[in-house]
């Protein structure tokens, strides 16, 4: 398949700028160096943070909710609520167990849409109205909720299904019965924040502090659903 040269970028992962980048070319022609790109859905960032893809996402996500109060104002809440979660929610949670974000103040960005679209689902804008109770009559679980059970769910996969030879985690030699389930597995040695909060080395730590009973369901399905009703 050949490449298609104008859509070539070249894009360094570092956490210090070069004042020179080296250059590349492909086939003599130079790839122009970038800070972000955009990779299958995802904008990907030179320093490793997610920040220019939450921006992102938000920009998108106000723009699909702003669409459906415009659209559905004098809609039944049961329409509101299906709108949302058919436009608006999937846009705040692709490849979400990747770029989950540690930050409160990212979180909280996030949050807020929902935040905002279950009092337009309610038709409830008082001020004194507590709006997890209305997220909580609307069955919607919180953003930072689901992020955390999509990312146990696909440790979950490579836990069971990459080969050991191919997967970079592994299963602990070191286990207490009365602290560990017997899926413990190893945590990463990290030295920079970046690599601690990235997918690997912060499930981990969720991983580990499962209970028994769950950490030791094979089916991914059944994993699933028993993360996210515990």
């Amino acid at each position: 398949m050949p490449l298609n040269l104008k859509k070539c970028s070249l894009l360094s992962f570092q956490r210090r700028r070069l004042s020179s980048p080296r250059p590349y070319t492909i086939f003599s022609t130079p790839l122009t160096a970038c800070d972000t790109y955009k990779y299958l859905g995802v904008h990907l960032m030179a320093d490793l943070t997610w920040n220019n893809h939450i921006d992102t996402i938000l920009s998108n996500a106000n723009q699909a909710l702003g669409f459906i109060r415009r659209t559905l104002k004098s809609g039944p809440p049961h329409l509101k609520r299906l709108a949302y979660l058919t436009l608006v929610r999937p846009k705040l949670e692709y490849a979400s167990s990747i770029w989950d974000p540690h930050q409160k103040f990212l979180t909280n960005s996030i949050e807020s849409i929902q935040n905002r679209a279950a009092r337009f689902i309610t038709n409830n804008f008082l001020p004194t109205t507590s709006v997890s109770g209305l997220k909580s009559d609307l069955n919607l679980t919180s953003l930072e909720q689901r992020r955390l059970t999509s990312r146990l769910t696909l440790f979950h996969k490579f836990f069971h299904n990459v080969p050991a030879a191919y997967s970079p985690i592994s299963r602990s030699s070191i286990i207490f019965p009365r602290l560990d389930h017997q899926n413990k597995v190893d945590r990463f040695s990290c030295r920079t924040n970046i690599f601690a909060k990235s997918f690997f080395c912060r499930t981990v730590l969720d991983w580990n502090d499962l209970p028994n009973n769950i950490a030791l369901i094979t089916d991914p399905h059944d994993f699933h659903h028993s993360v996210s009703c515990s």
